[in-house]
């Protein structure tokens, strides 16, 4: 019998022509299957979103519905997650899988209007080491992370977040993580690409800067910090602004 004809029971939803949730039977599997399945779809459509950048684990409960997290975890893990005696382990173990796949659930009913932690930080972490949009395509449709546009609309937020501190009259940027009254340190090193060619063209030569400070994290670093509606950023011209100095 077609999965169609066992949710005949249920009526269409106005909005989004959904069904509603089968009558149950206990006695038919597929039927309580397509109950199961049904009623963790609308959970998860009802669990609200998660909001922010930040990409801990303790975040990850925000946007997965308990039902959804008990299923997985009993699917991975088994009857033994219902015996006492489980050794905590394994049960962290079982719960981190179900976790990774519960996210990729999530962000795949929303059609990937709703993010979460493990989208936002694998997807930024794989663009950011490898620089490759064919890559990053890839792991997208495979459900892992975010498209290749939201990515862009993440960096492009993050980078307006610091030009937040630009002292339009120097250009100068303070990055928002740097302690006032902290002792500074800058690290420099070159940054030379086909520096070898033969008549010395198609070469890129750079001078990169780091400031670093000693002490404890900043935990509110990124509150406050959204996604840009843009691809890419818009910088002030005084960054780019080369005073005349005359020498006498």
């Amino acid at each position: 019998m077609a999965l169609s004809q066992l949710v005949a029971q249920g009526t269409a939803d106005e909005e989004d022509d959904e069904l509603t949730l089968p009558v149950y039977h206990q006695q038919d599997d597929l039927l309580s299957l397509a109950h199961v399945a049904l009623m963790i779809r609308s959970d998860v459509r009802e669990t609200p979103g998660y909001n922010g950048l930040d990409i801990g684990m303790h975040d990850v409960g925000d946007c997965v519905p308990e039902s959804l997290q008990m299923f997985l975890n009993l699917l991975f893990g088994g009857e033994r997650l219902l015996d006492e005696e489980t050794i905590e382990r394994k049960e962290n173990e079982v719960r981190s899988k179900a976790l990774a796949v519960a996210q990729d659930i999530v962000y795949g009913v929303s059609n990937g209007k709703k993010w979460t932690p493990k989208h936002i930080g694998l997807g930024s972490t794989l663009h950011q080491v490898t620089r490759s949009k064919d890559l990053v395509k890839l792991f997208y449709k495979a459900g892992h992370i975010l498209s290749y546009d939201q990515i862009l609309q993440l960096d492009t937020g993050l980078a307006e977040s610091v030009l937040n501190t630009l002292d339009e009259k120097t250009g100068t940027v303070i990055a928002p993580n740097l302690v006032q009254g902290n002792f500074v340190h800058f690290s420099a090193d070159n940054i030379d690409i086909l520096n070898e060619t033969l008549d010395g063209k198609n070469t890129f030569h750079a001078t990169q800067i780091a400031a670093w400070q000693r002490g404890a994290e900043i935990s509110s670093l990124l509150d406050g910090v959204n996604p840009s509606k843009k691809r890419s950023l818009n910088i002030s011209e005084s960054m780019d602004k080369i005073e005349t100095i005359v020498a006498r």
